[in-house]
């Protein structure tokens, strides 16, 4: 797949993380853009701050024509430390080439793929740009030694408020830890500070694994959700 690419401060050594996600329209969900800002002033503090050595691709995918180019709108530091900062453009003329062209703007996935092809890691994290990393993910991807040979997860938590643009990280990161609205553990999905509602869908979870012809879903409320992998991987709420 041909397209524009750009680098900005590549380091010379392999980096041991890429961070690899697409964008399309600036505006998308109500301020994209600023989301993906904070996104990636926290993932470049944080890599630097645990001296892991990363990289962060960004796939712009068939670029809106009545805005600016995403990479043209954002800020960074001329000097990014352990992290370097990779777009990769995907033209219009590219993306009509595809089925659905004209009803679809973006094919996440494929423009996921499209970066994770050409990314120079170690190993691959695919993620999405209005995600915020905690710190002990951060510390904890720059000192495990990771395994080739395994995929690896963790339980991913929604927030029931936008993280305000003008806070420190560490203010961001508390923010964070205040507003959680949901947990999507391996094991199924439920509201935080629910104590007993995560152990019953535990028990429930095991039972069923012991028994799974007689899987009871009265877990699945508002409030909890049952999951059950045939395989045991974690798939809750990967996307």
């Amino acid at each position: 797949m041909k397209g524009q690419h750009i680098m900005l401060s590549i380091v010379s050594e392999r980096p041991k993380i890429s961070f690899v996600f697409a964008v399309h329209d600036p505006e998308y969900g109500g301020g994209l853009l600023a989301r993906t800002q904070r996104h990636i002033d926290a993932l470049i503090e944080l890599a630097n701050r645990y001296r892991l050595l990363s990289e962060i691709i960004i796939v712009e995918w068939n670029p809106r024509q009545d805005r600016p180019r995403f990479r043209d709108s954002l800020r960074w530091s001329d000097d990014l430390g352990h992290v370097s900062l990779r777009f990769i453009e995907v033209s219009l003329e590219i993306h009509r080439t595809l089925p659905n062209a004209d009803r679809i703007p973006i094919f996440e996935y494929i423009a996921k793929n499209a970066g994770l092809r050409r990314a120079r890691g170690q190993f691959l994290l695919a993620t999405n740009p209005d995600l915020f990393f905690s710190p002990a993910l951060i510390r904890w991807l720059a000192s495990t030694p990771l395994s080739p040979d395994r995929f690896y997860r963790i339980d991913r938590q929604d927030l029931s408020q936008e993280i305000p643009g003008d806070l420190s990280l560490s203010r961001q990161v508390r923010f964070c830890s205040q507003h959680v609205a949901q947990v999507h553990a391996f094991f199924g999905s439920y509201r935080p500070g629910d104590a007993d509602g995560e152990r019953r869908l535990r028990d429930e979870y095991d039972r069923c694994l012991r028994d799974i012809a007689s899987a009871n879903r009265w877990t699945d409320t508002l409030d909890a959700r049952l999951i059950l992998s045939s395989d045991g991987l974690h798939r809750n709420a990967a996307g």
